[in-house]
């Protein structure tokens, strides 16, 4: 799990940057393909799916260890 929210923490502000690089680039040349609103509709989406599947994998460690000490038939 550790891993999982290193590798977040790493690619998180790799993608802001790179979207944000799209951004100026693109408002430089004069051809701003990707609206604001669509950019941080998009970024919030990728931002929820990663704080949720993180929450998701720490919710099933802490469950499965409930369940092997509670309701194990063998130990």
């Amino acid at each position: 799990m550790e891993q999982i929210a290193k590798i977040f923490s790493i690619a998180m502000p790799i993608f802001l940057v790179l979207i944000l690089s799209e951004k100026l680039i693109g408002y430089l040349k004069g051809n701003d393909t990707v609206p604001w609103m669509d950019a941080l509709s998009s970024s919030y989406s990728g931002i929820t799916l990663a704080v949720r599947a993180l929450f998701g994998l720490g919710i099933s460690i802490v469950s499965y260890q409930f369940m092997y000490q509670h309701l194990a038939i063998t130990h």
